[in-house]
């Protein structure tokens, strides 16, 4: 009895207290660092991109007119399987994604010989 008190109170503390006590930590940190806080309608935002891509970033800063906390999802063309994901911190679009540092990793389909 009591070991289910404890995970249904850690359930709710996972699932409901952390994610308002962080929002609430990164509004305060902005407003220190003098920045605008970030509305929380605007944030983890995804968008279909043409083709085969999905696209998932944090928040857009309207200030330097940047994505933060990009992540770029590209699906094999015939099969609904992952091929490349590439993330990155900040990024900024002039008709393509520009990013100073990205992270890209690929995945290749592995044979199995029956």
């Amino acid at each position: 009895a009591i070991a289910g008190a404890i995970s249904i109170v850690s359930y709710f503390n996972l699932d409901y207290v952390l994610p308002y006590a962080n929002q609430k930590v990164a509004t305060i940190k902005r407003k220190i660092e003098g920045k605008k806080p970030i509305s929380a309608s605007a944030q983890k935002l995804w968008f279909i991109g043409k083709g085969r891509y999905l696209i998932n970033f944090l928040s857009y800063d309207r200030n330097d007119q940047a994505l933060v906390q990009v992540q770029i999802f590209e699906f094999h063309p015939t099969e609904f399987r992952l091929t490349r994901r590439v993330y990155a911190n900040r990024a900024r679009w002039n008709g393509q994604l520009m990013s100073s540092q990205a992270l890209t990793l690929t995945s290749k389909a592995a044979s199995v010989a029956a």
